[in-house]
């Protein structure tokens, strides 16, 4: 890998791990979503340190270029992370529309069951 792609990668991905740490001692970030991204600004660092590991895996996969292959790696992890969330955010919408109605039909049933105790004293 070139010189200054390894350096700017080492910058880029430190100074990303930094803003996520930063932003989970304001508590800002999920914990599941603040460990998927220090451990892929993890993987950068790691990646811009020691390319030998990145040009290793091409050449055994066979694509031609170490860049290639870790933007090849990166989008497919950020398109796990946005399935990832999109399923998230499948499973909150469908949960606040199914709320409200099974909260009226709770209290629905519990008014019935307040009813049926008392008529029962009556008898």
């Amino acid at each position: 890998m070139n010189i200054l792609f390894r350096l700017l990668l080492f910058i880029v991905s430190t100074c990303a791990l930094l803003f996520t740490l930063r932003k989970i001692r304001k508590a800002q970030v999920q914990i599941d979503n603040a460990v998927f991204w220090i451990l892929f600004m993890l993987a950068l660092v790691v990646v811009s340190v020691y390319p030998r590991i990145i040009i290793i895996l091409s050449n055994w996969i066979g694509i031609e270029s170490p860049a290639n292959f870790v933007f090849l790696c990166i989008i497919f992890l950020l398109l796990f992370k946005v399935f990832h969330l999109s399923l998230y955010l499948a499973i909150f919408s469908h949960n606040r529309f199914i709320t409200p109605r099974t909260l009226r039909f709770s209290s629905f049933m519990i008014r019935l069951s307040d009813f049926y105790i008392r008529e029962s004293h009556f008898l």
